[in-house]
């Protein structure tokens, strides 16, 4: 697998189907479920500073959720998170990934859904 590769997991009964495509060149990975030691996903560090009256700050001050609100922002800087980092180890493969931060949520559901609660490890980064 070349790096910068765009990649895509697919859930399989044996276990994943890693998809690699480089300048439309496919790459298929088998990940058999057994020889899957273990992912960690690690969320990237979150920026959250609406100003007065913006949208976003009126929307988080009513309760509504960050994961909602920051679509509602104004202004770049009034929020932001860094990319999410996602290491996949097997016995035969340690492969680590970038993507971007607000793609977290949907990955960490993703590889909930696998059922592999002893192999997931997920890491939140601190806020400010």
């Amino acid at each position: 697998m070349k790096l910068n590769s765009k990649c895509n997991f697919e859930k399989r009964t044996g276990g994943l189907l890693l998809y690699a495509n480089y300048s439309n060149k496919l790459t298929l990975i088998p990940i058999p479920k057994e020889s899957l030691i273990g992912i960690t996903l690690t969320r990237g560090k979150e920026s959250i500073k609406p100003f007065f009256l913006s949208p976003m700050w009126i929307l988080l001050k009513l309760g509504v959720s960050k994961l909602y609100a920051r679509y509602f922002r104004y202004r770049l800087y009034e929020y932001s998170i860094d990319q999410m980092e996602l290491n996949v180890k097997t016995t035969e493969y340690e492969m680590n990934f970038i993507a971007n931060g607000y793609l977290f949520e949907k990955q960490l559901s993703f590889f909930e859904s696998l059922n592999y609660e002893n192999k997931l490890k997920t890491i939140i980064k601190a806020s400010t």
